[in-house]
Formats: structure tokens, C-alpha cells, sequence
């Protein structure tokens, strides 16, 4: 099935508000990259914020799941481990306590 753009821009919204409210209170910046490696197009967003905790890492995508911030639900996350996948891409986050996260939306290039 081919991306929904609503759904992927849904996606990439929330994974930047997640980059820039990972920094919240100094500035720092976060470096977008698009990388195309056939089959695939990967999207790659990096922070240098404060990072997520291994145990809350490993359950990201398994349930709805908030770190850090007092109004998050954990939804977007969790969307868009549900939503990938139907679409053959995947999402891939990586972090570091105080050094950063960079998420990775992986999709099948289009033809």
C-alpha cells in the first residue's frame, strides 16, 4: 500500500515537535536528512536533546508512551509504528540520555 499523505505528514509533524520539545529550554539544533537507498527513501530527524531512557526506548511502538512532557499522549509514536508498517516502511529510533535521538521513517520509494 502507498503512503497516505495526511498520515505521513502526521508522522514527520510529530517526530519534529518531539526533536524541537527534546531541547526545550536551550537552543539546540536538528538536523533533517533525506537519504534514498533503493528500494527505499529514509527520512532521518536528529536531536541533541535530552534522549529517552533505554526502558522507555524498548516500549516505544508497543503502547501509546510519553517521556518528558506533561501534556503527551504517547499517540504520535505509537501512529506511526502502527501505520508504517501497512505502507512497507518502518520507524527506527535511536538515543542517548543528553546526547539526542535521531528517528528514521524508512518507506518503499515510489516507482
Amino acid at each position: 500500500a502507498r503512503a497516505v499523505r495526511g498520515d505521513l505528514a502526521r508522522i514527520l509533524s510529530n517526530i519534529l515537535n518531539n526533536a524541537v520539545e527534546a531541547g526545550s529550554g536551550h537552543s539546540h539544533t536538528i538536523h533533517v536528512g533525506v537519504h534514498f537507498l533503493r528500494p527505499y527513501v529514509e527520512i532521518h530527524i536528529q536531536d541533541h536533546g535530552c534522549g529517552i531512557p533505554s526502558e522507555v526506548l524498548e516500549r516505544l511502538g508497543q503502547e501509546p508512551l510519553s517521556f518528558g512532557k506533561s501534556e503527551g499522549t504517547g499517540l504520535g509514536l505509537y501512529h506511526a509504528y502502527s501505520v508504517l508498517p501497512d505502507w512497507g516502511g518502518q520507524l527506527n529510533i535511536r538515543s542517548a540520555l543528553n546526547r539526542g535521538t535521531i528517528a528514521v521513517v524508512r518507506l518503499l520509494a515510489a516507482e
